[in-house]
């Protein structure tokens, strides 16, 4: 018994989808983030490409276009034909004709599903056809390929019923590789161009666009990991002690730049790197001030914080330069 037509596309999808998964996670691989981006916007493509042919009664054919016929004197004329390679072989449609053609047949994508994909095919684009080295945009690939793939799970499971619990579908986190969680204030740190215009083109999409837990599909989704050991493992016990020859532990106050990594100088300046048009006036101030309140985006330090008198410091989180942007985008 021949296996159907959509699932043989299916199965190379999925090989695709793992492949990326594996070079992305490889501690030292060269070229590691453009060759994940291909590679993802092909699972993707030949995901796409399996659903068409699995609505269409399992016909290859539905993945053809047409072209106008040339005639002899080199002229387009009325009369379509399928279209074909320079090899000669019938051309298919591609992954934005596979997203029309479904929605044709009433299948609904989810905006933040479509700009995701739109977003990651940008970015392979780039790869191909110029190239991708800069360590803001490397960030930026890691955040919406743990959404594209996330993304890539919940559609394989609701359209084709394939279960892919049992794939490792996670990208490593990018501090691993860089040490530095100040790498998301690098935003428009490239001296390269076209690489500026990539990253604001991806920064302006991802304030369109911003999280919500109630969203079947997202946008971009961060990974955060917290290293800690175990109460006893490694544990070691001390006490005053008035030996000069004891070992000396340091004690000092939690490292809220941890959490809070932005100053109000950094903050403007992660906001107006992403929009230049944003000036640091009464209206950026009425923006940023309404969300002070909150302490998952703001931490207020006093010179004295036993009394909380005093200096007062403010130290912002890292998404709140999202929610200005956003609001900006809403005047």
């Amino acid at each position: 018994m021949s296996v159907a037509k959509y699932k043989i596309l299916l199965e190379k999808s999925i090989s695709a989808a793992i492949s990326a998964i594996e070079i992305y996670n490889k501690p030292d691989f060269k070229y590691r983030e453009e060759s994940f981006v291909i590679l993802l916007v092909n699972a993707y493509e030949i995901m796409l490409k399996a659903k068409v042919v699995k609505e269409s009664k399992n016909s290859i054919n539905a993945l053809y276009f047409k072209e106008n016929k040339i005639n002899k004197k080199g002229e387009k004329t009325k009369q379509k034909v399928l279209a074909r390679s320079r090899s000669g072989n019938f051309m298919t449609i591609d992954i934005f004709g596979c997203i029309r053609k479904l929605r044709s047949l009433n299948f609904e994508i989810n905006e933040k599903l479509y700009e995701n994909i739109e977003s990651i095919v940008e970015i392979r684009d780039n790869a191909i056809h110029f190239c991708n080295d800069d360590r803001m945009l490397n960030i930026k690939i890691q955040t919406l390929g743990t959404a594209a793939l996330i993304n890539y799970l919940k559609l394989v499971g609701k359209w084709f019923n394939e279960d892919l619990s049992k794939y490792n579908f996670y990208l490593m986190p990018v501090s691993f590789y860089n040490g530095a969680k100040e790498l998301e204030l690098l935003v428009g740190a490239s001296q390269n161009k076209e690489i500026q215009n990539l990253v604001k083109y991806l920064a302006l999409k991802e304030s369109k666009n911003p999280y919500s837990k109630n969203s079947d599909f997202h946008f971009t989704l961060n990974l955060d990991i917290n290293i800690k050991k175990s109460p006893t493992e490694g544990q070691v016990n001390f006490m005053k002690t008035n030996d000069p020859n004891a070992p000396k532990i340091q004690l000092s106050e939690e490292d809220i730049r941890k959490n809070y990594p932005l100053d109000d100088t950094e903050l403007f300046k992660s906001v107006s790197t992403e929009n230049s048009l944003i000036k640091k006036n009464s209206i950026y101030y009425k923006i940023r001030n309404k969300h002070l309140d909150n302490p998952n985006l703001c931490y207020k330090r006093y010179s004295d914080p036993r009394t909380n008198k005093g200096t007062l410091k403010k130290f912002y989180n890292s998404n709140l330069t999202s929610l200005i942007l956003q609001d900006f985008s809403n005047l």
